[in-house]
């Protein structure tokens, strides 16, 4: 989708941007990952199901998933996989109980996936 969008990769260009175009970035991007965070899924995972991928799975993604209780699970046999490998204290909680409600999240935001058009609009 970048490729059909005007304007500059803001991981190219954050260097000589002003302080306050940064601030209004950041601003825009809290506000983004805010009005996202306020929708409510039924399941985690991506929209229409499949794999999830993200920074707190693993590389092959995880899931699909199709209840908290399924996710909190998957993070549970992690855990006892640190445990066993002395990564994780063996004192440390389970997930169980511990995802509240489910929401809408972008797992990609990163400066290289955002584009600065010609008007000064993320």
């Amino acid at each position: 989708m970048l490729e059909y969008i005007e304007g500059q990769l803001v991981s190219e260009i954050w260097s000589h941007l002003s302080e306050e175009t940064r601030y209004d970035i950041n601003q825009k991007l809290y506000d983004f990952v805010r009005q996202l965070r306020s929708l409510k899924m039924d399941s985690p995972g991506p929209i229409g199901g499949g794999i999830s991928n993200g920074a707190f799975l693993t590389d092959y993604g995880a899931g699909p998933f199709t209840s908290k209780n399924d996710i909190e699970m998957w993070f549970n046999e992690r855990l006892l996989v640190c445990q066993e490998f002395g990564i994780a204290s063996q004192t440390q909680p389970t997930f169980q109980g511990e995802f509240g409600h489910t929401v809408m999240c972008h797992m990609d935001v990163y400066t290289r996936n955002l584009i600065l058009d010609n008007q000064g609009k993320i």
